[in-house]
């Protein structure tokens, strides 16, 4: 169990850190790219429009043809362009005598087709790593079976033991009981307190219901913020005690909020169900469940 706490923990710290440091370098090569495609129009603002938009083309051509095809040949390709605007710059100097002051900017703007191309195949780059990132994530994310907060199991680990309990029950003959307890007014007291306060008190409730259960009892989390209870070897009257007991327990309750301990008062439904023969998979027992915790038990 502290396992599968600790690496579902360094899932989510690792995941955190690939986000805010991929975001960065996302935004720096964006932002560079349009320091390349603003340099270059400033760059060329006293020549002859069609040059500004031509070299404004090639240059944003260059770019993604870097970010589709890679950085080597969006490299080769802005050898070709600067080549091809090198000789007409030397063309307009050498033969037509077209000497400027600001001529030598026309060579720094050209530096604009190597930089533009590494930093179009090194965005493509970013973003095929960070997806693989991503996809090596979620694979681990599926290993995961237990809550972070509370240590219960998940709802995709909650549903793999109630299937494997179902086998059980199959094979050698035993019975047991599924329990859902969910808080009644949580809509209320999420009006109520902070999203960290609520935490605090769902926490504090899967503690308490842990508290009158067994050891031997599998406890999850569902999606829908509801526990789920597997009590192996529980039929109806012992069901019927558990149910007793965490009904009793929760109430007016204690909970440390962020800003000071306070009682709070919580209202629960519950809904459960006893294996039957009748039932030929875990979803059967689980609808039965959850159809009588929104009937109100």
């Amino acid at each position: 169990m502290k396992k599968d706490m600790v690496r579902k923990g360094s899932a989510n710290m690792g995941k955190e850190v690939l986000m805010k440091r991929d975001k960065a370098l996302f935004n720096g090569i964006v932002l560079l790219l349009l320091t390349a495609a603003i340099l270059v129009l400033l760059c060329f603002l006293n020549n002859e429009k069609e040059l500004v938009f031509l070299v404004f083309a090639c240059l944003s051509f260059n770019i993604i043809a870097a970010y589709l095809l890679g950085t080597t040949k969006g490299l080769y390709l802005s050898v070709a362009f600067v080549i091809a605007f090198s000789v007409y710059i030397f063309y307009d100097i050498v033969l037509m005598g077209k000497l400027e002051t600001d001529s030598y900017m026309n060579f720094l703007v050209l530096m604009c087709f190597p930089v533009g191309s590494f930093l179009g195949g090194e965005l493509s780059a970013v973003i095929e790593k960070n997806m693989l990132k991503i996809a090596n994530v979620s694979e681990l994310e599926k290993l995961v079976t237990l809550d972070g907060s509370t240590g219960f199991y998940n709802q995709q680990g909650f549903f793999k033991q109630l299937e494997e309990e179902v086998g059980r029950v199959k094979h050698y003959g035993t019975s047991f009981s599924l329990l859902l307890f969910q808080i009644s007014n949580l809509q209320q007291l999420q009006s109520i307190y902070k999203k960290q306060d609520i935490m605090f008190i769902k926490k504090t409730v899967a503690e308490i219901v842990a508290s009158k259960l067994r050891f031997t009892d599998c406890k999850g989390i569902l999606d829908d913020g509801s526990i789920g209870v597997i009590l192996p070897q529980t039929e109806s009257g012992g069901l019927d005690i558990v149910v007793s007991k965490i009904d009793t327990a929760v109430g007016l309750i204690p909970v440390k909020l962020s800003s000071a301990k306070r009682m709070v008062r919580v209202r629960t439904s519950l809904g459960y169900a006893t294996i039957e023969n009748t039932d030929t998979d875990y979803k059967m027992l689980y609808l039965r469940a959850k159809e009588d915790l929104v009937n109100g038990g």
